[in-house]
């Protein structure tokens, strides 16, 4: 690219058009203009080549950007030498260029060449000089101090913290002396740790680190910016240091909060977690469903038609069931049938099934319907997102073949209202024969076997007297005892890190719909839905799945609530459909 000249002040003011300085080669030999080569030019920043980086937050020209516009950081960098790196077109930019302006007028450089790199180099220069790893003789692109610092966190949380996720924020909360600072939390079993604390600019070196580390095409955008959403995505392919520690990828979200905040969120996924994982012999049996769900799941299986759908929120697993699901199906079918997958991105590796990553070109719904015309018996969606997805999934399931996905509903009838909220059609929507099994799952803590207590007098006077009572009004009725129970130690152990708990429990709602069930759905009477399927087809509530596991001595009550919402004393529970065997209420008393 040409060069801009800063001496053309009144064209400055106007367009900074193109100079006729020769810009093929600079002085310091490295390419001018070249985008490609990110690791020689970040060597030659790093060896001094260009001199002092002037723009830098401790830079000469700190002061200067932080009064005019420090989103020029986002866009160019400025060295002792004249050189000026930037984003490609963004010399046209007022942020960048009021800053130039006042540089040359103030003689704090003479501005003699312009160098065109990709964003990431940008954000990298701007990380280096705040950790001080811009220095030379450090390494290039992909071994900086500060992302190493975030590789390690992420090995920790995957490796030692068993965390599913990681949130951090950065300049949103204040300390007891009303100080901004950052936060780190990772969420363990379902709730957030809190990490020991670290200072502002460390959180906001960190976010801009991880934003130049996400893969290429997966940002959703291009610079950096604390004002916005942006997703995308690190991936082992770039960070093949990833899977040393079994991570395949992580998500990442970053949000504005106020004050110039950032809050981020680091979703790992782990690498080779396959629908193998559990007890093939068991099969869907080992994620923990009860027996009449289970039932349910393997009528699905052999049913060559029709739409199966897990919902659930965030972390509620239903990614792993429905892989564990979809790879059973596979094993009971021998492996004679054609299933594929259509995901973003591939969580689960299921084992003989064909997955298909989304095209970044294509939407959900036209991925789905690029399927129309295949030779499949099975079309597995990874999630339903959004109207055109919910369409297609429909369309497929129209055309005669069986179709699995996940979504986001909080019951099983909220799956419907969803899809009546994205106004796919009535009649597809409520046709039994479309929608077949409508399921919702959710987790909650594992006591830990080793340091849990008795549900006793004592443990029983640290929680709200109103929940004891509704406690033993549900459970009185039927004979049990409170003390039957089990409690978490709030002291924990060795064991589980002094938490009470460890691991999860999946519990779940599962409708095998019929027209009269779909006949109430219709005339818009969730109630009278429900109760037919309580009454004549045999359902069982989520919370009576959790009741299950507290009577064997697996789950805490007061946990049950945290996770599942009040307990209801007035509802009518059906403990001969969810109560453990003798022998396990015998070991859990």
């Amino acid at each position: 690219m040409p060069a801009v000249s800063l001496q053309c002040r009144p064209c400055l003011r106007e367009c900074l058009c193109p100079s006729s300085v020769d810009m093929s080669e600079d002085k310091k030999g490295i390419p001018a203009g070249s985008a490609a080569d990110a690791h020689r030019i970040l060597d030659a920043i790093r060896k001094k080549a260009y001199g002092e980086l002037l723009t830098g937050k401790r830079g000469p020209a700190a002061q200067l950007i932080d009064q005019k516009n420090g989103e020029f950081r986002n866009f160019a960098a400025v060295y002792s030498d004249g050189t000026v790196l930037f984003i490609q077109d963004s010399l046209k930019d007022q942020r960048v260029s009021q800053i130039l302006q006042a540089m040359t007028r103030m003689n704090a450089v003479r501005l003699q060449q312009y160098v065109a790199v990709p964003p990431q180099i940008i954000e990298q220069i701007y990380a280096d000089a705040e950790d001080g790893s811009d220095q030379p003789g450090d390494a290039g692109l992909v071994t900086t101090k500060m992302q190493e610092n975030i590789i390690a966190l992420i090995k920790m949380a995957h490796q030692d913290l068993n965390s599913s996720d990681i949130h951090m924020t950065v300049g949103g909360v204040r300390d007891a002396d009303g100080q901004f600072y950052t936060k780190t939390e990772f969420r363990i079993d379902g709730l957030l740790e809190e990490f020991p604390r670290a200072k502002l600019e460390y959180g906001r070196k960190f976010v801009h680190s991880v934003f130049a580390m996400l893969d290429a095409g997966s940002s959703s955008a291009t610079n950096f910016s604390t004002g916005e959403v942006i997703t995308g995505r690190i991936s082992a392919a770039k960070r093949p240091e990833l899977l040393s520690f079994g991570v395949q990828a992580v998500r990442v979200l970053f949000s504005p909060l106020i004050n110039d905040g950032t809050y981020m969120v680091m979703r790992i996924l782990a690498a080779e977690v396959s629908s193998a994982g559990l007890d093939k012999n068991k099969g869907v049996e080992a994620i923990g469903y009860l027996p009449p769900v289970v039932q349910i799941i393997r009528r699905s299986q052999r049913d060559p038609k029709g739409g199966h759908l897990i919902a659930g929120i965030t972390g509620s697993g239903k990614t792993v069931s429905q892989a564990i699901i979809v790879a059973e199906g596979i094993r009971i079918n021998r492996g004679q049938i054609n299933v594929t997958t259509i995901e973003e991105p591939v969580e689960v590796i299921i084992e003989g099934a064909k997955q298909t990553p989304k095209p970044p070109s294509l939407t959900f719904g036209a991925a789905i319907m690029g399927f129309m015309r295949a030779d499949i018996d099975e079309l597995v969606v990874g999630e339903i997102r959004d109207a055109e997805a919910a369409e297609a999934f429909l369309e497929i399931v129209n055309t005669g073949h069986r179709c699995r996905a996940t979504t986001h509903a909080d019951s099983p009838i909220g799956i419907i209202d969803r899809f009546r909220a994205w106004n796919v059609e009535e009649y597809k929507v409520t046709r039994p024969t479309f929608m077949k099994t409508l399921m919702t799952q959710n987790l909650i803590r594992k006591l830990c076997p080793h340091c849990k207590i008795p549900f006793g007098a004592e443990a029983q006077e640290r929680l709200d007297p109103e929940f004891i009572d509704r406690c033993r009004t549900i459970f009185g009725r039927q004979g049990i005892a409170l003390n039957t129970f089990f409690t978490s130690n709030p002291n924990g152990c060795d064991k589980c890190s002094q938490r009470g708990f460890k691991g999860r429990l999946a519990v779940a709602e599962c409708i095998s719909t019929d027209d009269e069930f779909m006949k109430h759905v219709r005339d818009y009477r969730p109630g009278d839905a429900i109760k037919y399927w309580r009454e004549s087809l045999g359902g069982i509530l989520m919370v009576e799945h959790a009741f299950h596991w507290a009577l064997r001595g697996e789950a805490d009550l007061d946990d049950i609530e945290q996770f599942l919402g009040t307990i209801d004393p007035d509802i009518d529970y059906k403990f001969d459909r969810f109560m453990p065997a003798k022998s396990s209420l015998k070991q859990a008393a």
